[in-house]
């Protein structure tokens, strides 16, 4: 086994000891043999790795986590604290960590004024965030033993792992908040529709930018549209403004649908980019409508007979129809009946058949429920496993 031995100076070491019988030529034991080894450079390679990984795993958590900034930092702190335990058993252990841009200070473990104690500092170049690991409340044999060197080049990786969660909090941040001011206001509105509108960002990472909603109305002409870009974070949340803000500026000009999905492709297919998106436009006076597929899936419409997914001939997505024809399918929405549009986020699971998501929204929608319950009762019953980003719009004809 290992154990802590000492020399004859008293400087303490790490050994791995083995006692062995020595037997004679019939086999009996007749006496043993004790052997040692300094094991301590061993061991405390062993233990960095431990450490390092301890932390790197942390991290690969965190930033798969729906965790904000503060409660993200604040979990990293106590894993830093665990991991130093895996380098020291002496004294007790305190972690901090501050971000001069944020002006927040984040602690996790204990520290003590008595006894000896040690400091190993972190940061990292060009990064607000700094912070120290602290051992302390140590005796003198303790504090002569600890493995500073050790200890220190853990120290620069926790530095390390610390600004890449902070960079990583910080981006996804920034992509929510253009995500959202970028969307329309949640209060949509429509004459004689009851409109309810939802978006929910991306619980991974920077898993959020793509996904948008909106309505458009021109004189009897009422559109619905919802879009999802391919990709995730800033860049897809920038390219999602500028689709629905086109699309916004078109539709109101009351261009046909037809026309605003080419603008779309084009936009796509310069930056290289894909998306999918729907629009449902209706005749408020007739009742009539018609529904454009660009690669999206299907929207779900419900009243008093149930609910079913609407057919119709689905294109490629945005960037790659290059000018075939998108051709709408048309369909009757009377008064009293409700449509349900949605990107894949909401019904797409691992492991699991996007047939049995849509038929779970399919079976939420056909019981009678006002449309705000129904939002509700959708983002119940999403996957808490999925990571990807959702925008649902629910609408009810009214008169």
């Amino acid at each position: 086994g290992e154990t802590v031995n000492y020399r004859a100076d008293g400087t303490p070491f790490i050994i791995n000891w083995s006692i062995d019988p020595v037997t004679n030529a019939d086999r009996v034991v007749t006496h043993y043999v004790a052997a040692q080894e300094d094991v301590t450079s061993k061991v405390r390679s062993r233990n960095l790795l431990s450490a390092e990984k301890h932390v790197d795993d942390a991290l690969t958590s965190l930033l798969n986590s729906p965790a904000d900034q503060a409660e993200a930092m604040q979990a990293l702190a106590e894993d830093i604290v665990a991991a130093t335990r895996m380098l020291t058993s002496a004294g007790v252990v305190a972690a901090v960590v501050e971000d001069d841009y944020q002006r927040t200070t984040i602690s996790a473990g204990q520290r003590r004024e008595a006894g000896d104690s040690a400091l190993f500092p972190f940061s990292m170049p060009g990064s607000s965030v700094r912070g120290v690991v602290e051992v302390s409340w140590m005796s003198a044999d303790e504090a002569a033993f600890l493995d500073r060197a050790g200890l220190e080049r853990f120290a620069s990786r926790v530095g390390t792992v610390v600004a890449t969660l902070t960079e990583s909090q910080r981006q996804r941040a920034t992509a929510v908040r253009l995500q959202n001011d970028l969307l329309p206001k949640p209060e949509l509105a429509a004459p004689g529709f009851t409109v309810v509108s939802r978006y929910l960002p991306g619980t991974r990472g920077l898993n959020v930018g793509g996904d948008w909603y909106d309505v458009a109305v021109a004189d009897q002409r009422v559109v619905f549209s919802v879009g999802d870009v391919s990709g995730s974070g800033i860049e897809a949340a920038a390219l999602m403004g500028r689709l629905r803000l086109i699309a916004d500026i078109e539709l109101h000009r009351d261009a046909p649908v037809s026309d605003v999905i080419e603008l779309l492709d084009g936009v796509c297919a310069r930056d290289e980019q894909f998306a999918t998106a729907l629009f449902v436009e209706f005749d408020r006076l007739s009742g009539s409508a018609q529904l454009w597929s660009a690669g999206h899936l299907p929207p779900i419409c419900f009243g008093s007979a149930g609910a079913r997914p609407l057919e119709t001939a689905v294109a490629p997505p945005l960037g790659h129809i290059r000018g075939r024809s998108v051709r709408p399918a048309p369909f009757q929405f009377d008064v009293g009946a409700g449509l349900i549009a949605f990107t894949d986020g909401l019904v797409e699971r691992p492991g699991e058949p996007l047939d049995d998501g849509l038929a779970r929204v399919v079976a939420l929608a056909g019981g009678a429920r006002q449309p705000e319950t129904l939002v509700e009762d959708l983002f119940s019953a999403r996957s808490m496993a999925s990571s990807d980003d959702v925008a649902v719009l629910v609408l009810r004809r009214d008169s």
